[in-house]
């Protein structure tokens, strides 16, 4: 028989946030903190001659760090989905709930944030997931929109 291993729990106070999921988070920028500056600087005290090679190290930890910010964000993401409901409404709304703790929502948006979670529930997944790349497309997009209309 095969065990399956399941992922330890989200933590449920801050403390054990602290301890087991944050390091994971914060240690690709705080290498690159320390990394980068002293790369960017081998690359500016190197002569035009020879400063490819200082340079192709600062753009491959750049990179690095990068990969390194997306794996260690997927593997918190997929650690804290490890006991999510199968419902995607199910779940925006209790990440809604989390995100505005220890307060409250107020009546109205309480009950907006349920219809809405009532219809994402009532969706057959091959739509939602049809769904999936034009909202993260939409979303991008404004992302760009913004950045150009602002900066």
């Amino acid at each position: 028989a095969v065990r399956r291993m399941r992922p330890p729990p989200w933590p449920s106070t801050p403390a054990q946030a602290l301890t087991q999921h944050l390091p994971l988070l914060a240690l690709p920028s705080a290498a690159a903190a320390v990394a980068l500056p002293d790369l960017y600087d081998a690359f500016r005290a190197a002569a035009p001659a020879e400063n490819l090679g200082p340079l192709l190290a600062l753009l491959l930890a750049k990179r690095a760090t990068l990969y390194a910010c997306a794996l260690s964000t997927v593997y918190v993401a997929a650690m804290r989905s490890g006991d999510a409901s199968p419902g995607l409404g199910e779940r925006l709304e209790a990440i809604t709930a989390e995100a505005v703790s220890p307060a409250m929502l107020p009546e109205g948006q309480s009950a907006e944030v349920r219809a809405v979670a009532e219809s994402l529930d009532a969706t057959p997944q091959a739509a939602q997931a049809a769904a999936l790349p034009l909202v993260f497309g939409a979303l991008l997009a404004s992302a760009y929109a913004s950045t150009i209309l602002l900066g």
